[in-house]
């Protein structure tokens, strides 16, 4: 909620010569310029002196006051007699805390804050009276451009009180009821405001023959697990001329096509069919039908609260702040529904369970679906949906069935960031991130992923998770090992990872455009060997993993070629390290990566624990840098100087030409005599170079 700031009534100049000019003994005058008070004693001061008169419990106006006023006695009438009072310093009139005060025939105007302040008031009467705001457009809300200005009246935990006949204009929220009961609200004329009476926790409230215009909400019920609902509010208020049906306890009816606003409580078996209205609110209702409606104007469209068998059925829901709201309300069916360009979320989950959202078409959502904080929704059904274009399609709110859904040009597609989620036989094409685990015990079977920037991440340390080779990136298997032992991963494989492994060799491959080409989590003791490794974000990730042999391969253009992480984070606080120690790399080609080496040690340095050291040469040959500047004085192919790759970490024999590698794209069975030759070729050349390097080594000591 945006208020405008205040107006300066007094200038500078003025306020400092009148505080030289007031002599001491006025320094509790000087306390109310800018403001009327009418205080406890029944006396008036400030601004409105000499503007407002007393006759007993009655002040009346007599002429246009400038400032706010304060009430501060109880059981009185202020009459403005049709005068104007224009407001200062966030308010215009405060009736905090009053009893049993009547404020009518006033103009009010104030461009930004409370209009009428009645928090904690009590049997007051606000009756006959003009508020009017000062609009200012909001640009970034779509056409037409809505205006925004004060609260017109604010009440905040108020009995009993009246509202009768008042015209309110050009205000953000023309009446706020909060935790407030018994409010009576009859007649009023609203108009040019986002919110026309908003009821937040508003138990007992009589609405009657209040119209609205050209509101964005007309009326506005809010929705959260506390608050109460019981209201009077008939047919007799309108927005742009069309009926707010507020029905309680009904049951077996069709609510009339031209509802303007439709809330439900405590209703069963209620059809709301084919109709345009500012939104649909159910609470505590079962088996209800909000079919073929459409809502286009700013707000939330339809919520469900504590809601149960509710189906929501071939309803367009475009431009909202939040589309379809499930709070507390779980065996619920949204299907064939179109859901556009909401800013904040699509379909939005609270504690909600065992929902089905099923042939919906998500486009141009911040969130399509995603939960409200950190309330967990658990068991939904998201299936047979297409995502477009949206920033987070889905964001998981607990463990959920994500299957035969079609993900295309999203930011990012799906974000596993709570629950064990079971993501089957989806295509994701073209988005930016394909599936984002956060999680672990996530199980992925059949996901076809295709020309995303960033096919599959996995995040922090959750990598237990079940992805078989029936998931395809680019049309080749994903293979995501858990567990394994003295394996060889096929040549025809897409996307690599292994967790807690030990003996696998990685060979020949082509791993490209991908969060990690190689990812290696508390693996040791393996073996990556002739591969192109590409375009990647990170080309290897290394998390607690050891004594692994990496030789042989071709690693460029990655953003960072070797990328070590370890860490665990508690609260965004950095609570311990895991090493990726004692891994040999030589005879590699880095060449035109962003960054050589990252290590999360390194850069946050973490209490206790250095960056990894790892070996970057075999004892006579290391690698070769594309960013190295050392010069070979005799020719041997290595460097004369050391190439530094991070903090403990040096390659001692820096080669200057790039080491010949053959890539073998695929290995088909029959090819082990192709393995065995590229790795007896790689393994020569090596002992050659040494054997030079010795004899001239040799040559120098003689």
């Amino acid at each position: 909620m945006r208020l405008w700031a205040p107006a300066v009534t007094v200038s500078l100049a003025l306020l400092c010569l009148s505080l030289i000019l007031l002599p001491l003994s006025n320094a509790a005058s000087a306390q109310v310029q800018g403001a009327t008070y009418i205080r406890n004693d029944g006396s008036v001061e400030g601004t409105g002196l000499g503007s407002i008169q007393r006759s007993g419990s009655v002040y009346t106006f007599v002429g246009n006051v400038s400032g706010k006023l304060v009430v501060e006695k109880d059981n009185i009438v202020i009459d403005g007699a049709g005068f104007t009072l224009k407001g200062d310093d966030g308010r215009c009139v405060v009736l905090t805390q009053r009893v049993n005060v009547t404020v009518k025939n006033l103009v009010m105007t104030l461009d930004g804050g409370y209009t009428v302040d009645m928090d904690y008031a009590s049997n007051c009467t606000l009756s006959d009276n003009v508020l009017i705001g000062t609009p200012e457009p909001i640009p970034d809300l779509p056409p037409p451009t809505r205006l925004t200005g004060p609260i017109g009246i604010n009440l905040l935990k108020a009995e009993n009180n009246v509202f009768e006949n008042n015209s309110i204009t050009n205000c953000f929220n023309a009446l706020s009821i909060g935790w407030s009961n018994g409010t009576v609200v009859l007649g009023n004329k609203i108009y040019d405001s986002i919110v026309g009476i908003e009821l937040q926790s508003a138990q007992g409230s009589v609405l009657k023959r209040n119209s609205m215009f050209n509101c964005s909400e007309g009326l506005s019920v809010r929705v959260y697990s506390t608050y109460s609902y019981g209201n009077d509010v008939d047919p007799s208020n309108t927005v742009e001329g069309q009926p707010i049906y507020y029905w309680v306890n009904a049951h077996d009816q069709t609510v009339p096509f031209d509802a303007a606003y439709v809330v439900l409580v405590n209703c069963t078996n209620i059809l709301v069919p084919d109709m345009s209205p500012k939104g649909v609110v159910a609470i505590s209702c079962t088996n209800c039908t909000v079919s073929n409606v459409i809502i286009t104007t700013r707000g939330e469209a339809i919520s469900l609260l504590n809601c149960s068998r509710v189906n929501i059925v071939d309803c367009v829901v475009e431009l909202q702040a939040i589309g379809i709201g499930l709070d507390g309300s779980s065996n619920n069916v949204i299907t064939g529904c179109v859901i556009a360009n909401c800013s904040t979320r699509g379909v939005r989950f609270a504690a909600s369970n065992n929902n089905t959202i099923v042939n919906n078409n998500f486009e141009g959502n911040s969130y399509a679906l995603a939960a409200f904080q950190d309330s967990p929704s658990i068991g939904n059904l998201i299936t047979k949906n297409r995502f477009t274009e949206n920033g987070f399609a889905i964001s998981t709110m607990g463990g959920s069935t994500i299957s035969e859904n079609e993900f295309v040009g999203n930011d990012q597609a799906i974000l596993c960031s709570s629950g064990s989620n079971t993501i089957s036989d989806n295509n994701l094409t073209n988005n930016g991130y394909a599936i984002i685990l956060q999680t672990t015990n996530n199980v992925l079977r059949n996901n076809r992923l295709s020309n995303n920037t960033e096919a599959l991440q996995i995040s922090a340390a959750c990598f237990q998770n079940d992805v078989d080779s029936s998931n395809t990136l680019n049309g080749k298997p994903i293979y995501y090992w858990v567990n394994r032992h003295n394996e060889t991963v096929p040549g025809d494989a897409g996307y690599v990872a292994l967790v807690n492994c030990t003996e696998v060799t990685v060979q020949g491959l082509i791993l490209t455009d991908q969060a990690n080409g190689i990812l290696m989590a508390f693996t040791t003791n393996s073996t990556i060997t002739g591969n192109l490794i590409t375009g990647n974000v990170n080309g290897i990730y290394f998390y607690g993993s050891t004594g692994n042999r990496i030789f042989g391969n071709n690693i460029t253009d990655n953003g960072c070629a070797v990328y070590i992480h370890g860490a665990t984070f508690t609260f965004m606080i950095i609570t311990s390290y895991t090493p990726s120690s004692g891994n040999i790399f030589y005879g590699n080609n880095f060449v035109g990566n962003n960054n050589t080496l990252y290590d999360v040690a390194g850069v946050y340095s973490i209490q206790g624990s250095p960056p990894s050291a790892n070996i970057w040469d075999n004892g006579a040959e290391g690698n070769y840098w594309s960013d190295y500047t050392g010069v070979d004085s005799n020719g041997d192919g290595v460097g004369d100087t050391r190439y530094v790759v991070y903090a403990n970490n040096t390659d001692n024999y820096p080669l200057v030409q790039p080491v010949p590698i053959s890539v073998i794209p695929e290995f088909p069975a029959g090819t082990l005599l192709l393995t065995v030759l590229f790795v007896f070729v790689a393994v020569a050349v090596i002992c050659k170079r040494t054997s030079l390097r010795t004899a001239k080594q040799d040559g120098a000591l003689s």
